[in-house]
């Protein structure tokens, strides 16, 4: 039996195996990731965990979320959580394991809906595994363990059947179009996702379709009651969150300029010792304003060739391949992952260049996360929730490639003559 397709010969809807194996994939990933988050509960929380994790323990005590820095989806998850089995982080290693292991089946689904056989379908799914940074967030409190998830089963819903041929069904897209809605109460880079996938459509069809429509109309539903739960509790409209100014400070302030190893990367505002100079806001409210304002005056007090430097580094720093594995694993770990996470990129933007009629149900997720990116910073954190995306198209690439290779090769005719 071949391992790599062991349906091979067989009928796929008769092959109980054939049926069965994302499942032992799923499966397989969810026990990586919870060997992977065995010390989720055990070890500190810091930076953005800390915050998830106060929001989701002030939700599950007295039902408040007592801040709006952060969107509500994955606290909401949390509280959950916490309030049946208590207020403890280790609590989440098997709801963030079973996300991991839902993002390889979506995958998984994914790629198989594009349409050239299940052996196929495999890479993508193993060149998602053999990133580390899946497992890696899976053992952490943050938001990207769900969004993840989102924008793959948002493009899987996009994802036409056989090479994108005709239309997906009305189900589908609305399906896509609610989560699509839900993902903008996730992360702030859903937001994106979505005005990429109105711009799209405007310019494909010059209308918006309802499923784009439903989109909207489930994110302004989901702010509104995002709105009106903070305005109660503490007498502001919050619009998105009360956090802007801190991401968009750390993303301008004058050390994010200075060469090195930060330039484009975020710089958090409490080491920047330029932070000293701007003065204190007397609550979240006023911070935010102070700080957006101050990365405005830092952005224009720099020259044009100092802000575009800045936005190739930011994008440079995003595409930059990174396998995620710690900087002390061996050789023999970290030589074959960086080769692959170098493999990834280059079938990824071969892809884009022979086949971007395959890349058009992804394209506005693509471009979103990289205004993100340019707008922000470079992170893998802003790069992985379309990393599954990616592994598909990488492999679109390698294969155009190896097409192209194949007929540019000598004939049978011409090797005999």
């Amino acid at each position: 039996m071949n391992i790599l397709d062991p349906w091979r010969g067989t009928s796929p809807d008769r092959s109980p195996l054939a049926r069965g194996f994302p499942v032992l994939l799923a499966a397989l990933a969810f026990f990586v990731a919870l060997w992977a988050n065995s010390d989720l509960g055990r070890r500190p929380l810091t930076g953005d965990e800390l915050d998830y994790h106060r929001i989701a323990v002030d939700l599950a005590a007295n039902g408040r979320f007592g801040t709006a820095y952060r969107f509500p989806v994955y606290p909401l998850i949390m509280a959950g959580f916490y309030r049946t089995f208590g207020a403890n982080p280790a609590v989440m290693r098997v709801p963030n394991a079973m996300l991991a292991a839902l993002t390889v089946w979506l995958t998984w689904l994914m790629a198989e809906r594009v349409g050239r056989g299940r052996r196929w379908a495999l890479v993508p799914v193993l060149l998602l595994g053999a990133d580390a940074h899946l497992f890696r967030f899976a053992g952490m409190l943050l938001s990207e363990n769900v969004f993840t998830p989102m924008v793959t089963a948002i493009a899987l819903l996009l994802t036409r059947r056989g090479q994108n041929v005709g239309r997906a069904s009305t189900g589908r897209l609305k399906g896509a179009g609610v989560l699509l809605g839900v993902s903008v109460l996730t992360r702030g880079q859903g937001l994106f996702i979505l005005a990429a996938c109105i711009a799209a459509e405007v310019l494909r069809r010059r209308r918006l379709s309802s499923w784009v429509v439903t989109a909207a109309g489930t994110a302004a539903v989901g702010l509104a009651l995002w709105n009106v739960a903070i305005r109660r509790e503490q007498g502001r409209w919050p619009i998105l969150t009360s956090g802007t100014g801190w991401v968009l400070y750390g993303s301008y302030c004058p050390e994010a300029y200075q060469r090195g190893d930060r330039m484009g990367r975020w710089v958090p505002p409490s080491e920047c010792l330029s932070r000293k100079r701007v003065p204190q806001g007397k609550d979240e409210w006023e911070e935010n304003k102070v700080l957006a304002r101050a990365a405005l005056r830092s952005m224009l007090a720099h020259s044009l060739e100092q802000n575009i430097r800045l936005l190739v580094n930011k994008v440079f720093s995003a595409l930059y391949p990174s396998p995620g594995v710690p900087a002390g694993a061996p050789l023999f770990i970290k030589g074959p992952a960086v080769l692959l996470a170098w493999s990834v990129m280059f079938g990824f933007l071969a892809g884009l260049w022979l086949r971007p009629h395959l890349v058009r149900e992804r394209f506005p997720f693509y471009a979103a996360t990289l205004v993100a990116v340019m707008l922000f910073y470079g992170s893998k954190r802003i790069m992985f929730p379309v990393f599954p995306l990616i592994c598909l198209d990488a492999v679109n690439g390698w294969t155009a490639l190896f097409e192209r290779f194949r007929r540019s090769g000598p004939t049978e005719d011409s090797s005999n003559g």
